[in-house]
């Protein structure tokens, strides 16, 4: 059997980050059944210590700093993980072993994802592809599972769900206890609440019970997956909004994955935002390509812009990777105000991996300061021109601090009003 295979290299990227992948799978030997069941081979056979000693291995052959796996005790993190991995009975949770093994590093773009979620989540936005999804995740937060990332006009949207709902059950068993309940992969050594991924199939129908405000009665919500991308919600998000008589245009940018972000954004500020007095530029999400950072700016500074009137950039704790690029570059050059959240401060060039059981591994594998200025974004982030708290998670309602506190400084901008602190 071979060992691990790189599916992709990118510049700026991963899970809740990825980049324009380059190069070509691998072959390797066939085993029998589902990603699942061969996942349970390869640990039947080999044994859980086989893939944490593949993952502590091929992280450090990548990694981008090995000064600090010496100042991290990286082998003693491996000692912990084979003792941990030797009290396992599943994959998953050998994956866990794992990832608590990567978050000793505290580093972004370093995590192990299940297969299913690289290949439904994150992958196909590689290609600009659909696929079938919930169009949503959850988050635990002390002890409870509250609905976050719900995709505008995606299928968990289209059911009723909104952003802060808790979920109290999935066809009738406990968020804990659902198999369609997975690993999000997000980077385990970065802070912050878990965040999991929605395992779900063509046809299925799933029946969630959920509570909109505390101590609220439980709503009955049928989500219904279905094919979809976040670059259509970029180009479902694509509206004039009229605040305090002015026309404001916006658009949200989920991701820098794929350069038909750069031509959905390209487009509508020549098409249907042309005429708007504004523009509200939401750039809340994933990162991806030092490409695509490059294309968007020069669509609003340069000789080449295309877009000269008042914008305002939206950031929250949850911008991470090429978008804080991006945000950093916005800033110097004076395009137009943020307004937000300071970014994640998570921002190295990575690396994926497939590993021998099919789980991929995203190895950080660049120091990218020669993108921001030879300036440490990562553990940092940007900061916003206007701070603006976003409402907390639990219970939200669907509710946008951020988004209206943005079209209300586009609005005064449109208006010739100088904008003032919120």
């Amino acid at each position: 059997m071979t060992a691990t295979r790189s599916l992709s290299l990118v510049l700026l990227g991963v899970l809740a980050s990825a980049s324009l992948a380059e190069g070509q799978m691998k072959s390797r030997p066939r085993l029998e059944g589902s990603k699942e069941e061969r996942s349970q081979q390869v640990f039947d056979l080999l044994g859980p210590e086989h893939v944490v000693r593949e993952a502590w291995r091929e992280t450090g052959r990548y990694f981008f700093d090995k000064q600090l796996l010496g100042q991290k005790d990286w082998d003693g993190a491996l000692r912990r993980a084979l003792e941990a991995a030797a009290k396992t009975t599943r994959p998953s949770e050998v994956h866990t072993v794992i990832n608590t093994m990567l978050g000793e590093l505290k580093v972004s773009h370093l995590a192990l994802l299940e297969h299913d979620v690289w290949a439904r989540e994150l992958a196909v936005e590689f290609t600009n592809r659909k696929s079938v999804r919930a169009g949503c995740e959850l988050t635990l937060i002390r002890g409870r599972y509250f609905a976050t990332g719900v995709i505008a006009g995606g299928p968990a949207a289209k059911s009723g769900l909104r952003e802060g709902d808790e979920v109290l059950s999935l066809d009738g068993l406990a968020p804990d206890k659902s198999p369609h309940v997975i690993d999000g992969g997000h980077d385990p050594g970065m802070p912050g609440p878990h965040a999991y991924c929605l395992r779900v199939s063509k046809g299925q129908r799933i029946a969630l019970k959920v509570r909109r405000h505390a101590n609220g009665a439980p709503l009955a919500i049928t989500l219904r997956p279905a094919a979809d991308s976040l670059i259509a919600a970029a180009k479902r998000s694509v509206r004039i909004e009229t605040v305090g008589g002015a026309r404001i245009g916006v658009i949200h940018l989920p991701h820098y994955i794929h350069r038909e972000i750069f031509t959905t954004a390209r487009d509508a500020l020549r098409g249907p935002l042309a005429d708007a007095d504004a523009l509200v530029l939401d750039v809340r999400g994933r990162g991806g390509s030092s490409w695509v950072v490059n294309a968007l700016l020069r669509l609003f500074s340069g000789r080449r812009a295309i877009w000269d009137k008042p914008v305002v950039l939206l950031t929250d704790r949850g911008t991470r990777s090429a978008k804080e690029i991006f945000a950093y570059h916005w800033k110097k050059k004076r395009i137009g105000p943020i307004v937000g959240e300071r970014t994640q401060g998570a921002c190295i060039g990575c690396r994926f991996l497939e590993l021998s059981d099919g789980s991929v591994l995203c190895v950080p594998v660049a120091d990218v300061r020669r993108l921001s200025g030879g300036k440490t974004l990562e553990g940092i982030g940007v900061e916003p021109t206007f701070r603006v708290c976003q409402h907390p998670l639990p219970y939200r309602n669907g509710q946008d601090r951020i988004l209206k506190a943005g079209l209300r400084q586009a609005s005064q901008l449109a208006r010739g009003v100088q904008p003032q602190p919120l």
